[in-house]
């Protein structure tokens, strides 16, 4: 029985038009299941890049980042999850197309949150080290500016209680 050519009977006419009906079904399936495969991919993707991007603001606070600064990423985080939730969801409805969509989404504004928290993480960095390098500069000049008041006033001191002892004059006592 050739599937391919030219039917001998009408029998052969419904197995050749069987085949190509599964065929084509087989072909939208397997499109479909590369489909589902590339998002699933990409909502691994996006995942891994969310789970980067949150330990990236973890790092950064740890730094002693601003809490508004942090404030506005973690807002950006809870955004790429909320899109990461709905690619799943979209996925498991059949969604192909959305589901990919918002699964790169997602981990375009993870890639954003890490980036941006990188920077506020060195700028953390930067502003500590500055805080260390003026604390240890002033210590030691706060130290001296006292140790200088200090010894000025008790020269003072001495000096004022010299001269006051100078002036002093020897009274004799009257006798009654």
């Amino acid at each position: 029985m050739p599937i391919i050519g030219k039917p001998k009977h009408y029998g052969d006419v419904l197995t050749v038009k069987k085949v190509v009906i599964l065929s084509m079904i087989l072909a939208v399936t397997l499109i479909f299941n590369v489909a589902s495969a590339d998002d699933g991919e990409a909502i691994r993707e996006a995942e891994e890049e969310l789970l980067k991007a949150l330990k990236s603001v973890k790092e950064a606070e740890a730094a002693g980042s601003r809490a508004e600064d942090l404030s506005i990423l973690v807002e950006k985080l809870n955004r790429a999850l909320s899109l990461l939730d709905g690619a799943v969801e979209a996925c498991e409805a059949g969604m192909e197309g959305e589901a990919g969509n918002m699964a790169s989404q997602s981990k375009a504004i993870s890639q954003e949150v890490e980036s941006a928290s990188a920077g506020l993480k060195a700028q953390a960095l930067k502003s500590r080290s500055r805080l260390k390098l003026t604390v240890m500069i002033l210590i030691p000049l706060l130290a001296f500016s006292t140790s200088l008041i200090a010894e000025l006033v008790y020269s003072w001191w001495l000096e004022y209680s010299k001269e006051r002892f100078l002036k002093m004059r020897v009274k004799l006592a009257e006798e009654d």
